[in-house]
């Protein structure tokens, strides 16, 4: 792999080739340190390219959004990404000087792609995987890379992430209040930064914080801060009960449409909530669940063994409730208050695999958004690999039994029912 393979650039001209049409006027959207650049903006176009684009941006959704500006109903995207399959294969090839260096990349699947787009009105055209062999081989990789990315789960090791999406009519925003709920034990240097950082949304924002048995200075401050923000509502109580039941308690005084879970640790951008509203408020979605595993991780943010914790949990929640979920533990999530009273909770101490399996249970489509998530600035997280994972276990023996084998006998034979009572 030379600093810049020809073989690889040919197949991207074939794919644009074979997909733009002819005589076509076209934007072609370039990357400068993460920031896009649009050629000509201002201008509608009816074909845009985005070569290679969001594996480097630093922020996709700004993205996306930034493309709604110089596109219409009707305009045409053509989008390139490299499968993180080969992300290890190519930081090799960077270290040995093999390829140019190109820096960290957004760690985005296909799949997370659809869904983001889907969120701006984007419809999905075509799919396709390219190029299994990235280089040059005489006889072999032209033979490859012709037939291997038509097969079913060998195309999936293919370099080439393709898409082509068009725009449609965007849909109709309404309006909502939200509720945020933040609960809190021991977070005394954190809540003060955390209640002026959250933004406004739709008719009107209430922030509620919970106090859940902290034992130093939280309490004392939380009561200045509601005296200083209107907004700012706090629970307390001198028991630490958990996070799940922290939510919950703040649930129990909440007054907005929608209702949104965020950690005071913040770790999480609180301008990210936005992104939360939005999707529930153009109906994109009935739950919101964010993912830290898409854009590069902040040094010394997760701890290798929960990160390799959170992958392998994501594939097992995927496949339980038949929906894809890439993070289960981000603590930051949103949904409409009418959904909350059906939701079956208690299974889990911190409430997250609760939530994403009343999706299941109760019909909800879920949207992932992608949030960058930044090392703790003070505190220490209350997470214990091994010991909390072996509780998240049994929670997901529950879903397996009572979501998934429910599931699976219903499709096997709809006269079938489980006994009433039995998902209790």
């Amino acid at each position: 792999m030379t600093e810049r393979n020809p073989y690889y650039y040919d197949e991207i001209d074939r794919f644009v080739s074979e997909n733009v049409p002819e005589a076509s006027r076209v934007c072609e959207v370039e990357c400068e340190e993460g920031a896009l650049r649009i050629a000509q903006a201002g201008e509608i176009f009816d074909h845009i390219l985005m070569i290679d684009i969001l594996d480097h941006v630093y922020d996709i959704w700004e993205a996306l959004k930034r493309i709604g500006d110089v596109a219409r109903p009707g305009t045409f995207l053509y989008i390139s990404t490299i499968n993180p399959v080969w992300q290890p294969l190519f930081n090799i090839a960077e270290a040995l000087k093999l390829k140019r260096w190109e820096g960290a990349h957004n760690f985005i699947r296909t799949k997370d792609m659809i869904n983001l787009l889907q969120l701006f009105d984007y419809s999905i055209v075509k799919r396709e995987m390219r190029l299994l062999i990235p280089v040059n081989i005489p006889w072999i990789s032209g033979w490859i890379n012709r037939w291997i990315p038509r097969i079913p789960f060998l195309r999936n090791f293919c370099v080439i992430q393709a898409l082509v999406v068009r725009k449609e009519p965007a849909a109709v925003e309404q309006a909502y209040s939200c509720s945020v709920v933040i609960p809190c034990h021991n977070e005394e240097e954190n809540v003060e930064a955390c209640a002026g950082s959250i933004p406004q949304m739709g008719k009107g924002t209430e922030v509620i914080f919970v106090n859940d048995g902290s034992k130093d200075g939280t309490e004392k401050k939380l009561q200045m801060l509601s005296r200083k923000y209107p907004h700012v509502r706090v629970v307390s109580y001198p028991v630490n009960k958990g996070k799940g039941q922290a939510v919950q308690e703040g649930f129990k005084v909440a007054t907005g449409d929608i209702l949104m879970i965020y950690d005071a640790d913040l770790t999480v951008p609180a301008t990210d909530l936005h992104q939360f509203y939005y999707a529930l408020a153009h109906h994109k979605a009935r739950f919101v669940n964010g993912s830290r595993l898409v854009y590069p991780l902040e040094k010394d943010s997760m701890r290798t063994a929960n990160l390799w914790g959170n992958q392998f949990f994501g594939m097992l929640m995927s496949w339980l409730i038949g929906q894809r979920v890439t993070d289960t533990l981000c603590g930051t999530k949103a949904f409409f208050k009418k959904d909350y009273p059906k939701m079956k909770l208690g299974k889990d101490k911190w409430g997250d695999f609760d939530y994403l399996f009343s999706t299941a249970e109760l019909n909800l489509r879920l949207v992932e958004i992608p949030i960058h998530y930044k090392s703790r600035q003070s505190g220490a997280s209350k997470m214990k690999t091994f010991q909390h994972g072996l509780l998240l276990m049994r929670v997901c023996l529950w879903g397996f039994f009572h979501i998934k084998l429910k599931s699976l006998f219903e499709k096997a034979s709809p006269r079938f029912r489980f006994p009433v009572g039995t998902t209790e």
